[in-house]
């Protein structure tokens, strides 16, 4: 589900199951941010339950998927 929809700037979503509350789904959002003739993308997602052996797994709080 979209919760914010800003075009060209801003994109929030839940990352989910398609029927589960709102509550128990992951949030993504994107930011986009003009840097000259290049565009800056930054990642945040919020409600991942974070263990000792996915912490080892992260860099900047990005979940590097092929190493884990």
């Amino acid at each position: 589900m979209f919760l914010d929809v800003i075009p060209f700037e801003r994109l929030v979503f839940t990352w989910g199951y398609p029927d589960a509350p709102i509550e128990d789904s992951l949030v993504v959002t994107l930011t986009l941010t003009a840097q000259g003739d290049r565009i800056e993308m930054i990642f945040h997602l919020r409600g991942l339950l974070v263990t000792p052996a996915i912490s080892t797994c992260t860099t900047a709080g990005l979940i590097r998927s092929t190493i884990c």
